[in-house]
């Protein structure tokens, strides 16, 4: 068994390989493209049959590399640039360059072993992760814009209201108001208010075809149960399943309830029993879970009845909204594990 320690960067990677030991047996650099992917695997193949891969941060530079050897079923493990430094310091060789940062790699993997975690191959729910990011960047854009628009009118009252300039049709009517003969500064804020606009519609569109594309992937995966639940749509559904991917890579529902920052943390002392709430976890999961029991409390009488049950036990409206995110967690977690194309990843162990 040889042990391959890799130090990624943007255009060359760096790999040193290691017996069982801990002993370097040779060094060489690739290039960061799918040519030197291949000669790196040739390069490896050639020493051993049996091999472990560890790479230093496998979601950035490393993410090609680490794709293409999990593709190929080989054996891949994401080792962290605090666990890198540790190793790296603890050897006699503390000079930091990038040779001896793959031999730290190497021997991290040799003494963590199985408890780095795996790299997993990525599937449709990688490209609704993407998606999902780039169309909350578009929904920052959007809200920018707007305020600039509104902030421009304050000083253009003359040309009466305008509506809500989420809708393309009001953008377009507020575009041939402003399209008029006025002089001095009202007219330059009116061009500046029609160029803006015109960005404003755009991003409005771009961000429907967005949405139709999520739904498309939502439709291959069979994820139509998710879309079932009352206050869950298409970009909650698309924001869960990309950022969890894999439901079963957690032991159970309470794991994905800590993992989400919905379970409770226990503040008790003597006779008084309390919880407060979890500030860790992924806060993006948290977010979409809490606003889809906002709208369900809204919307769904079962949930209503439920957070009304909660306040006549006792508990403030904050614990009652809770208990009842507790639920939800709960119900989408079993819905998850139940949609077998996303519980059909490979995993590299």
């Amino acid at each position: 068994m040889i042990y391959c320690g890799v130090d990624p960067h943007k255009k060359k990677h760096v790999i040193t390989m290691c017996d069982d030991n801990g002993k370097k047996l040779s060094s060489s650099i690739f290039n960061a493209d799918i040519e030197g992917y291949q000669k790196m695997l040739e390069f490896v193949s050639e020493k051993s049959e049996e091999r472990k891969w560890g790479i230093e941060n496998p979601q950035s530079y490393g993410r090609g590399l680490a794709q293409y050897l999990v593709s190929k079923n080989e054996n891949v493990f994401s080792v962290s640039a605090s666990l890198t430094s540790y190793y790296r310091n603890r050897s006699t060789l503390k000079e930091k360059n990038d040779s001896n940062d793959a031999l730290a790699v190497s021997r991290a993997l040799i003494q963590e072993g199985d408890k780095l975690p795996s790299v997993l191959l990525e599937t449709e729910t990688k490209e609704l992760s993407i998606l999902i990011e780039y169309y909350d960047n578009l929904k920052d854009e959007k809200l920018k814009i707007i305020n600039r628009i509104y902030a421009y009118i304050l000083t253009s009252e003359p040309y009466g209201k305008v509506g809500k300039l989420t809708s393309i049709k009001e953008l377009k009517r507020l575009i041939e108001m402003a399209e008029c003969d006025v002089e001095g500064v009202i007219g330059l804020t009116w061009k500046i208010i029609i160029s803006i606009s015109k960005r404003l519609i755009d991003v409005l569109t771009e961000m429907k075809e967005l949405l139709k594309n999520m739904e498309e992937i939502l439709k291959r995966l069979k994820a139509d149960k998710l879309l079932e639940v009352k206050g869950i749509g298409v970009y909650f559904a698309s924001k869960i399943i990309g950022i969890v991917g894999n439901p079963k890579l957690f032991r159970g529902e309470s794991s994905f309830a800590n993992y989400a920052g919905v379970s409770p943390i226990s503040c008790s002392s003597g006779k008084n029993i309390n919880y407060r709430v979890n500030p860790g976890g992924n806060r993006q999961l948290n977010y979409a879970i809490h606003s889809i029991t906002l709208l369900k409390v809204r919307y769904d009488e079962e949930s209503k009845k439920y957070y009304e049950k909660k306040q006549k036990e006792g508990k403030t409206k904050r614990e009652s909204l809770r208990c009842l995110k507790r639920h939800v967690c709960k119900s989408i977690f079993n819905i998850l594990v139940k949609i077998e194309s996303i519980n059909k990843v490979k995993i590299a162990i």
